[in-house]
């Protein structure tokens, strides 16, 4: 990406969208954009607006309520607030390109900076591209292309996130048009700012062709969601009133206060976990931070869970997780209380899905936050024998444990994020290279398997990192090194992914030394990575893990 934009002038472009209802409203068209573009107005490849002073080419069109993209800090705006009468206008709106050719192109990607404030929902923000784009009905013919876009944290207005999306091979050979989408409510809204557009020849960088996770694939444990800057593959259901769980203050959330008119919402709404599989467990436990405001009865705020789920009636089947909550003392708003529970035995051996409830009245209600939830096997408490096999701790649990002779709770001690760069099943095995133990990662063809060490602070530098592998079983397997840089708590799936070379064709009868190196520039919160290859997804065993600095200093071993 970074050589196109040395070819371009420095570009700048912002945007901002958010949430609301349809609301009928005419179409804003500029008349004097022709039915059909003369040639000389079709962009060719490489196409760049910097959004700087002007929005160039591209054109307005709201497509419900009021409100438009506008200049703004040297970015195109989009934003349905207000800030000098402190009100939100429900609003959609289009910001929409030139035609632009990909005729005689095989390959094309789209670049941008943005900034994303105040994050509602990512539905009111999207990118989307057509090839039959009508302006008398400017809503209709497009096609979203897959992105998640990264949160700022409040106050971080210069820190421009990239943007880097490859264009539909369906595309190629046409004229298309891309779009910048927004949409909010008339309650409050993101802000999304955007700039240094380009679309040019050539493939995305994907960062190691990690492929966006599918919220309805049954997930293994140990399963994690942090909420730092979205739900992550949990799903709302609101089954009596109004309201639902929103993503604030990098947690999950749930209250029927609205703090703007100092009004409370009855409703009953459920946060629910994708289906998660407990196949082959003999014991497991939930872990999850909270903070529990103004309790009016602790009926209000359950866990629950439930082996047969169905979305169309989504308030029954299910049982309460025994779970004594503490309430918060009043302003104690960075007070997180720890919860631990332990899934009942005969929900072992299946798949489950859990839920967060919530439920208040129209007269006054709770605020219930939580972060950082954690499915794994074990028992509760990390002190007590159990996890898979009941095997226990072992080991020295002040080792950095590269050499995966520290377990606790049947998983390898500190070889668990706190993010979605672990993925899949871990365990014990004692085919080791050196030493007891070395950890099996659990295959699968249905997606890449992660085995990432927890969030590390890493300085600018150079680094190496070295491991052995061998394949579990005579079928083989294909591992990839790398890190994921983690943000805000999350990684963003493709770009967040940095990987060096596939190691295929593995042996199982002897091990395969591999190494390595990378180079960070500037302050990275990163979690190393060993991927797994959903081809041909089997199990590999890993062992004596090392992790040096320029210095050679160990910061694993």
């Amino acid at each position: 990406m970074k050589k196109f934009f040395s070819i371009i002038a420095a570009l700048t472009l912002s945007l901002g969208f958010t949430a609301c209802e349809d609301v009928p409203a005419p179409y804003e068209v500029n008349d004097q954009y022709p039915e059909t573009q003369p040639e000389d107005k079709v962009k060719q490849l490489p196409y760049s607006e910097a959004f700087s002073t002007t929005l160039g080419a591209f054109e307005n069109y709201t497509v419900s309520g009021a409100g438009k993209w506008v200049i703004d800090h040297n970015t195109a705006k989009a934003s349905g607030y207000n800030n000098e009468d402190k009100t939100t206008t429900a609003g959609t709106y289009l910001l929409v390109s030139p035609e632009i050719s990909l005729e005689n192109q095989t390959e094309a990607h789209v670049m941008f900076e943005y900034i994303l404030m105040y994050n509602k929902d990512f539905a009111n923000q999207k990118i989307l591209i057509s090839d039959n784009f009508d302006m008398t009905k400017p809503n209709d013919g497009w096609q979203e292309m897959p992105l998640k876009m990264e949160v700022n944290s409040p106050g971080t207005w210069q820190d421009f996130k990239s943007a880097d999306l490859q264009v539909p091979a369906a595309f190629m050979g046409k004229k298309i048009r891309l779009a910048f989408y927004y949409n909010t409510n008339n309650v409050s809204g993101s802000t999304l700012e955007i700039r240094n557009f380009t679309i040019a020849a050539g493939k995305a960088e994907q960062g190691g062709e990690e492929e966006p996770q599918n919220p309805n694939a049954v997930q293994q444990l140990p399963y994690n969601e942090s909420f730092a800057s979205d739900l992550g593959n949990f799903k709302n259901f609101t089954t009596s009133g109004a309201g639902a769980w929103i993503n604030e203050y990098s947690t999950a959330k749930a209250s029927g206060y609205n703090n703007g008119d100092k009004t409370t919402t009855a409703g009953t709404y459920l946060l629910v976990s994708p289906e998660i599989s407990l196949a082959n467990q003999k014991e497991v436990h939930l872990m999850f931070e909270y903070i529990l405001m103004y309790n009016k009865d602790f009926a209000n705020q359950k866990v629950l869970i439930t082996k047969n789920f169905d979305e169309k009636k989504p308030g029954e089947g299910w049982q309460e997780l025994s779970l004594q909550m503490e309430v918060n003392e009043p302003g104690a708003w960075k007070d997180f209380k720890k919860a631990d529970v332990q899934i009942p035995a005969e929900y072992l051996g299946g798949n489950i899905r859990l839920a967060y409830y919530y439920n208040c009245d129209n007269v006054s209600g709770s605020t219930w936050e939580v972060k950082n939830f954690s499915i794994a096997a074990g028992k509760v408490g990390s002190g007590e024998e159990g996890g898979q096999g009941g095997d226990g701790n072992h080991g020295d649990l002040n080792s950095t444990n590269g050499d995966f002779e520290a377990w606790v709770n049947g998983l390898p001690n500190n070889w668990q994020s706190a993010s979605s760069a672990s993925k899949g099943g871990l365990s014990m095995s004692e085919d080791a290279h050196s030493g007891k133990y070395a950890v099996k990662i659990d295959g699968s063809s249905s997606g890449n398997s992660r085995l990432a060490y927890k969030e590390l602070e890493l300085q600018p530098g150079n680094y190496t990192m070295s491991f052995y592998v061998k394949a579990a079983t005579s079928e083989g397997g294909s591992i990839r090194p790398g890190y994921a840089i983690v943000v805000n708590g999350s990684v963003s799936n493709g770009d967040g992914y940095k990987y060096g070379e596939y190691v295929n064709d593995l042996s199982n009868s002897q091990w395969t030394a591999v190494t390595h190196q990378f180079k960070l520039e500037q302050p990275t919160t990163v979690c190393m990575v060993v991927m797994n290859a959903k081809k041909p997804g089997k199990d590999v065993l890993v062992d004596d893990f090392t992790l040096t600095d320029a210095n050679g200093t160990a910061i694993i071993k």
